[in-house]
């Protein structure tokens, strides 16, 4: 690591989780949580109730009733998935206009949502939990990237270029002190992120280095390669990691099988990114 990169490795400062993430999270730790209470502390915030209900009434969910109430969404979907959803909308709400300066912030939340819900709809097991955690690694896999930005914004733009140059692994190391995987999973692990979802963050341009059994890091690496191809978005870098074999064999995917997986996700993403995206 060069002297320069060593000291714009000390300006990375990881942002403090929200105090609603923080408190919910506590929430959660404790066995006496219910629906109730976690609904109570959501309520409190009316942005993040908003975005809560624009995101289970989109099409990622489904539902045949429009869901009006959080603690009618909780009963619905589950605690933990209405976690996930509020780290993910607590996220991009973090960084805010700050990194709209530097790049197109929705352009580069597209990219996030398209990968997150090509990730989702790649798990073919059925387990919906599993869908869900994939979803939301897909969302957050690029957020060191933004971290860069908050650090130094001139640098960014002098590591990537105005014409956003592909900028590998090993570039951002040199340059930043190191890369965007790492510092995303430093912010995952602060913010108490799933162990699954914070190993999607830190392994998706390599997940041969993941753990053999997470079928999310595999789904986040795909989907990730599939919305380069497809030019969804902008993850504010051409940088391409190479496909994976092993990340597609842990999928257990024929390759006929991904038109229709492809057709499903798309579908979803004109009518979800207007609910996660919303101002």
């Amino acid at each position: 690591m060069s002297p320069s990169a060593s000291v714009l490795a000390r300006k990375v400062k990881l942002p403090s989780a929200p105090v609603i993430v923080q408190r919910l999270h506590d929430l959660i730790n404790k066995e006496t949580t219910g629906a109730r209470d976690i609904g109570r502390l959501i309520a409190a915030d009316q942005a993040l109730t908003a975005r809560v209900l624009r995101v289970v009434n989109s099409p990622f969910y489904g539902f045949s009733k429009k869901i009006t109430a959080v603690p009618d969404a909780i009963k619905i979907m589950g605690i933990k998935a209405i976690h996930r959803l509020v780290l993910a909308a607590s996220v991009m709400e973090s960084f805010g206009d700050e990194i709209d300066r530097t790049i197109n912030a929705k352009s580069f939340w597209l990219h996030s949502l398209g990968t997150g819900l090509v990730a989702k709809h790649l798990i073919r097991t059925g387990d919906k939990e599993l869908a869900s955690e994939a979803l939301t690694a897909g969302i957050l896999h690029d957020i060191g990237r933004l971290l860069f930005i908050l650090a130094d914004s001139d640098w960014f733009q002098m590591a990537y270029g105005k014409s956003q140059s592909a900028c590998d692994l090993k570039r951002e190391e040199e340059f930043f002190g190191l890369d965007h995987q790492a510092v995303g999973a430093e912010l995952a692990a602060r913010w108490n992120f799933p162990d699954r979802i914070r190993e999607a963050i830190e392994h998706h341009h390599q997940p041969e280095k993941a753990d053999a059994t997470n079928v999310i890091v595999a789904a986040v690496s795909v989907a990730d390669l599939i919305c380069h191809a497809l030019q969804i978005g902008d993850s504010a870098s051409f940088y391409v990691s190479q496909f994976s074999p092993e990340a597609w064999a842990r999928l257990k995917i024929g390759y006929d099988e991904l038109p229709g997986i492809l057709r499903g996700a798309l579908k979803e993403l004109s009518e979800t990114q207007r609910a996660l995206l919303a101002s």
